[in-house]
């Protein structure tokens, strides 16, 4: 099997390998954690975490491992793809927000180019405060709009003075 592909691509190519049923998910919430349940054939393994894509990342990786380990499976690597490992995300539209908040100047307004990805297979997302304007871009408009905040906030960062943030512009 391939090296690159996560636990739930391993087990769906297994089931299909095998002619079996594919794996099934039961996804529950668990007050601040989500279970999940994966089953496939005669296996089954849970695993809890703090959202879903993990709770049923893990729960795939256990099945996994028994398969391999009882010799069921060959053996294989499994990589954890970042988009499913625990990392912690800054929310910089929210900061942005509190910013504008603290400081009495108006919220930010953003700006998608299009509701389709540009060239790139990105979004693109503008950030406007005051006078000041950033573009962010990323895979999803979500992800576009956090990198434009974030970019709007470390210039808010260096300005000497907030002052200068809410007086007019003037032109000569």
């Amino acid at each position: 099997m391939d090296m690159d592909k996560s636990p739930i691509s391993i087990l769906q190519e297994y089931a299909v390998a095998k002619g079996i049923a594919p794996p099934s998910y039961h996804i529950v919430s668990d007050g601040d954690h989500f279970k999940c349940i994966v089953t496939v054939g005669n296996v089954t393994r849970d695993a809890k975490a703090a959202n879903k894509k993990r709770a049923k990342h893990i729960a795939a990786e256990k099945v996994v491992s028994l398969l391999i380990n009882d010799g069921t499976m060959g053996s294989t690597n499994i990589t954890n793809h970042p988009s499913t490992e625990s990392t912690v995300i800054t929310n910089s539209v929210g900061e942005l927000n509190e910013f504008s908040s603290r400081t009495g100047i108006e919220y930010p307004i953003y700006e998608f180019k299009s509701n389709l990805p540009c060239v790139n297979n990105e979004f693109v997302c503008k950030c406007k405060l005051d006078r000041y304007e950033t573009e962010g871009t990323g895979k999803n408009k979500k992800e576009a709009k956090q990198v434009a905040a974030k970019r709007m906030l470390d210039i808010v960062a260096r300005l000497p003075n907030l002052y200068y943030m809410t007086q007019p512009t003037h032109l000569i």
